[in-house]
Order: structure tokens, then C-alpha cells, then sequence
């Protein structure tokens, strides 16, 4: 199998997922989640746990408490709404922070400092919401395109430096399929990515990158500080936007 069939097969069905979990009600998207994460813990166990990084280990459990999460408040009811927004901020903020904490330690504080800037710059846990007019009480988080963008290429470039060229394949999973099914919605993109990433980390939890079809130590320093460049020019234009918004709110 090719690189482009592997990417073309597993698009499709980490997309067929995505919108499973959206469309089925939550008490079944749950049990639907705890089946397939004992089966993946169960042959894991067996099989391939063991060379499991200590990032892809805390990054499996940290997106199942997201969407063990996300699946909560989509069950809430108004009155949880507080304690939702707060524990959506906190989990949005930790798993950006986790990333930002990597980056210092393997000494790449050009992309570490993006990290930081995008986490400052998410905005107050009230931007979080249950859409209760959406037939799948969607969880939205009001972001700007830019910022998703932003977010994207930072941890584009995070993930190249961690897993050197076997990381750009796997990005389009992750952050690509995400950004492109929140392309027209970029509120539903926190939502999207924690599907996404979920399955993703998942699936190498099984199978671990280097079996693939790039070598770990394939590393070209420029791509990584281009993609960190390009993550800079997204967040300059995110805040020159919210910037633009406020005084336009101002003068009127």
C-alpha cells in the first residue's frame, strides 16, 4: 500500500467515525467509545504498548478524557454550562501547555514560543458553548480562521520536530482533516480535532509511525521554522483582527 492509499483509507474512516460520534446521541457515542478503547487497551497490552513513547502514552489519555468529556457536556444541562465552559478552557489550555513544555525541553524555543503565544491568546472559557440549536449539541468554541490556522501549522511544526518526516503524513490526520471539516465552521474545530487526534493517537498506539513509510530521523530543520513562521503570520493577523472587531465595537 502506498503512502497516498494509507493516507486516502485511513481519511476515510477516521472522517465515517467523526461523524458517527457527532450523529449518535451521547449516552451510545460513550459506550460506543468505551468498547473501542477496550479493545485498543487489550491488544495494546499484548502487543505494542510497550514501545509506546511517553508522549503518545499521555497523549492517548489525555484525548480520551477530552472526549469522554465532550461527550459529558453534550449531555449537560444549562445550568452545568459554567463548569462546562471552564473545564473545556482547561483542557484546550493543558494540551496546548503539554506541547509548549515539550518544545522547551528539546530546546526548540523558536516554535515553544509560538505555543506559548497561541495558548495566551485563546480566549475566556465563556467563548465555549453548546449549541442547543444543533440537532447534535455541538460543543463550538468561538476562534477566528486565523487562529485555527495558527494553532495548526504550531503544532505541525511540534510534531516534525518530535517525530521527524514520519509527522507530516500523520499531520493531515490529525490537524489537516480538522481544519478542512471545520473549514465553513471554524467554531466546530476544537470539537473536530479532539475526534481527529483521538483516533490518530489510537491508531499508533497499535501501529507505531516508524513501521510506516517514513524513517524517524528524517529531520530538515527549515521546514520546521517554516511552518513556525507561517503558525507567527496567523496569530499576528488573529489579533490584528480581534484587534480591527474591538474598535469597530467601540465606535458604535
Amino acid at each position: 500500500m502506498t503512502i497516498l492509499m494509507w493516507l486516502l483509507v485511513l481519511t476515510a474512516l477516521f472522517v465515517g467515525l467523526a461523524h458517527l460520534l457527532r450523529v449518535l446521541p451521547p449516552k451510545i457515542g460513550l459506550l460506543f467509545f468505551f468498547v473501542a478503547l477496550s479493545s485498543i487497551i487489550i491488544y495494546g497490552l499484548c502487543y505494542s504498548f510497550q514501545s509506546m513513547s511517553t508522549f503518545v502514552a499521555l497523549k492517548l489519555v489525555s484525548v480520551c478524557i477530552g472526549l469522554l468529556c465532550l461527550q459529558w457536556f453534550k449531555l449537560t444541562t444549562p445550568k452545568w454550562y459554567p463548569l462546562v465552559q471552564k473545564l473545556a478552557y482547561i483542557i484546550l489550555f493543558v494540551n496546548i501547555f503539554e506541547a509548549v513544555f515539550f518544545d522547551f525541553i528539546d530546546a526548540d524555543y523558536f516554535n515553544a514560543i509560538l505555543g506559548a503565544g497561541v495558548m495566551l491568546s485563546l480566549k475566556r472559557p465563556s467563548a465555549f458553548i453548546i449549541n442547543e440549536d444543533s440537532k447534535y449539541r455541538d460543543l463550538e468554541y468561538d476562534i477566528s480562521f486565523a487562529w485555527m490556522l495558527a494553532y495548526c501549522f504550531w503544532n505541525c511544526s511540534f510534531v516534525y520536530n518530535f517525530d521527524g518526516g514520519v509527522a507530516l503524513p500523520t499531520a493531515f490526520l490529525h490537524l489537516g482533516l480538522p481544519l478542512i471539516v471545520s473549514f465553513f465552521h471554524p467554531k466546530l474545530f476544537i470539537q473536530n480535532r479532539i475526534y481527529f487526534l483521538l483516533f490518530t493517537v489510537a491508531y499508533f498506539a497499535i501501529i507505531p509511525p516508524q513501521n510506516l513509510y517514513f524513517k524517524s530521523s528524517i529531520y530538515v530543520p527549515w521546514i520546521a521554522h517554516t511552518l513556525t513562521i507561517i503558525g507567527f503570520i496567523f496569530l499576528v493577523l488573529d489579533i490584528f483582527g480581534r484587534y480591527k472587531k474591538r474598535e469597530v465595537v467601540i465606535h458604535t
